[in-house]
């Protein structure tokens, strides 16, 4: 499996499910298919919170 690295800041993107989101810089991207979008500017909330929540899949 490929890495996924944040448009942003080029950091690896933490995946649960269909949502992408960038540890350092709180950008959250959608996949739909082999497309990716920018859904989310998390960088006002604790990213590792909303995280710790979901089921993380490698």
């Amino acid at each position: 499996m490929k890495l996924l690295y944040c448009a942003r800041c080029n950091t690896p993107l933490m995946n649960a499910a269909t949502v992408h989101i960038c540890p350092c810089c709180g950008a959250a991207y959608r996949q739909r298919g082999t497309h990716f979008s920018f859904v989310a500017d998390l960088s006002g909330v604790s990213v590792k919170e909303p995280m710790q929540s979901m089921e993380v899949t490698p």
